[in-house]
């Protein structure tokens, strides 16, 4: 096995081969547990202690990953709770011959798997405040990880969301703001450290030669005045809770968070998939596959054009159905690709169930279902990934029910009826004299 650069890969030997199994449901009240094993899957190799700063930019560590290997770092497999890291090494060849069927013989005996720890997919947002409330060790590594898939380009948000994660970013990494010193070239400047080129670009203002050609514009200053929150944040509660703040954020700010990706082909250029009669016309004309990421994560299944970095599509998983079509070997080597097909609703169902459930209207309009074609050598894991998703899911919501079902049937017992009196609430029965 190759030996891995220092510094690329971020763990802490304790968590060494081992993954553990996510809390169960029943677990979210509990005020014991090792946060770590729930929010981390897997880890390799312990790191040198340097600032967040010197190792978060994703950009440069899947540079060493793909210096050091030789090549592309393109496909990722986050492990079940009951894989074991190092068997999954050893029998490495067995996976690639029952997923990769469509990659020459020869790359298969040449590929080498990288061990890195990311985020559970299934980890809720109930069980990571839980868990980054109690234990800093875990709230930096789910940073970690957070900031990774950020500069990845896997976050897509809106560039006020942007500026204002970068405020919080430069809080995290260089104290409070001070006026003297992080003025506008500073600012200009330094603020690829927090956000990927492609979204600094949106906020940033003109340079020079290095200096600033105008004062902050209105993407910068909302970027300083979320810097002035996080210190004072900082001031009052230290760095840990500036970190807290900033997951909350990035959550808030994109359906992506916490997903695990796999790549594909679409079979539509830059166009909304929800227009089907363009993607009928693109295909009648010829028109050529969009690579994309798909990406699953505890509620959403999102799709990235992979060139643009454009949001394509934000479905819940909870509306969501889907099937598989796999190939044989010999297919495959025809030209075939494996394909999931996403059946999912469209948005004025959408829209109308939700007025419904709110009480703004009377009936729902009819249900019009949209497919859309995922090609990609990882259907199968994408496929196990939804289903499993889609089961805990299922699970929440049975448990929810029950829960409902528990209370009515025993409220009777703990609130008693009202009798109304004109100007006068009395319980029933009322004292007797």
């Amino acid at each position: 096995m190759n030996v891995l650069p220092e510094g690329v890969f971020i763990a802490n030997l304790k968590f060494e081969c081992a993954l553990t199994s996510p809390t169960s449901s029943s677990a979210l009240s509990q005020p014991t547990f090792n946060p770590v094993d729930d929010a981390i899957q897997c880890s390799y190799k312990k790191m040198s202690c340097r600032s967040l700063r010197d190792y978060i930019t994703a950009a440069s560590l899947r540079a060493s990953f793909e210096r050091h290997l030789g090549r592309k770092f393109e496909r990722e497999v986050q492990l079940k709770p009951h894989h074991k890291p190092y068997e999954m090494r050893r029998g490495w060849a067995e996976v690639l011959a029952k997923f990769a069927e469509s990659e020459p013989e020869c790359k298969k005996k040449e590929d080498e798997p990288v061990l890195y720890f990311r985020r559970n997919v299934q980890l809720s947002e109930t069980r990571e405040q839980q868990i980054v409330t109690f234990c800093s060790r875990a709230l930096e590594m789910l940073l970690i990880d957070a900031r990774s898939s950020l500069f990845l380009d896997r976050c897509p948000m809106t560039a006020e969301r942007s500026a204002e994660l970068a405020g919080l970013g430069f809080a995290m990494d260089d104290g409070g703001f001070d006026q003297k010193v992080h003025t506008v070239d500073w600012l200009r400047t330094h603020l690829e450290d927090q956000l990927p080129t492609r979204m600094s670009d949106v906020i940033r203002g003109p340079m020079l030669l290095g200096k600033a050609l105008s004062g902050f514009n209105e993407l910068e200053s909302r970027v300083v005045e979320s810097w002035k929150k996080g210190s004072a944040i900082l001031k009052a509660n230290g760095v840990d809770e500036v970190r807290r703040h900033y997951l909350t954020k990035l959550r808030e700010s994109t359906p992506c968070y916490g997903a695990a990706f796999f790549r594909g082909l679409i079979e539509r250029p830059g166009i909304s998939p929800l227009n089907i009669k363009k993607v009928f016309n693109y295909l009648l004309s010829g028109a050529p596959d969009t690579e994309v990421l798909v990406g699953v994560n505890s509620e959403f299944i999102t799709i990235i054009d992979a060139s643009k970095h454009d949001l394509l599509l934000v479905q819940k998983i909870r509306d969501c159905t889907w099937r598989k079509l796999i190939y044989s070997s010999e297919e495959i080597r025809k030209g075939h690709q494996h394909l999931l097909f996403l059946s999912f609703p469209d948005e004025d169902y959408i829209k109308s169930r939700n007025e419904f459930i709110t009480g703004k209207a009377e009936q729902l309009a009819s249900m019009k279902m949209n497919i859309l074609h995922i090609f990609s050598s990882q259907t199968m894991l994408l496929n196990a990934m939804l289903n499993s998703v889609k089961s805990a899911i299922k699970e929440e919501d049975d448990l929810v029910a029950e829960e409902l079902s528990f209370f009515l049937a025993y409220s009777h017992m703990y609130y008693a009826p009202i009798i109304v009196l004109k100007n006068t609430c009395l319980r029933h029965p009322p004292p007797v004299c």
